[in-house]
């Protein structure tokens, strides 16, 4: 009986870890295909908040707004990506360099929900580390399914 709860237990876990990692991967894989508006950024800005006590190991993050057109009215948007608000860096000349790359009244490719045109993000790209975790959520969840399977139909 404990390979039943042990298949359970890992069915869940791959459910969980699906659920926090496959979903926002399936919905930037989505998002690629979304329709594009062509945008301006209204403003940019680096932020440091440190991480821990060492100064070595504070974290700058990009903060970005933009302007742009789509379904028939002007919107505003922050976010940056599917998977967060703010482009995250360690170093603080890369989150410089972003911040001039998104200059006030740099054109910027928008792109927004057919569904819902508010919604909006500039940067449509899968970080390796979301792709690299949903693949090994998704094949935690079959190989537990599988061994649930088995143990079932033995």
């Amino acid at each position: 009986m404990s390979s039943l709860r042990d298949a359970l237990v890992i069915v869940a876990a791959g459910l969980a870890l699906s659920f926090f990692f496959v979903r926002p991967v399936l919905r930037a894989w989505r998002g690629r295909r979304w329709p594009h508006a062509a945008g301006t950024v209204t403003g940019s800005r680096v932020d440091n908040e440190p991480s821990g006590l060492s100064v070595a190991k504070a974290r700058y993050f990009v903060h970005v707004s933009y302007r742009y057109d789509a379904g028939g009215s002007a919107h505003t948007g922050e976010r940056v990506s599917f998977f967060g608000t703010t482009i995250p860096h360690k170093l603080e000349q890369a989150a410089r360099d972003d911040a001039r790359r998104y200059a006030k009244g740099k054109p910027v490719d928008v792109r927004y929900d057919p569904r819902d045109p508010a919604v909006s993000v500039i940067d449509a790209s899968i970080p390796w580390f979301w792709g690299a975790a949903a693949a090994f959520s998704a094949l935690f969840l079959l190989l537990g399914l599988f061994g649930l399977a088995r143990i079932l139909l033995a």
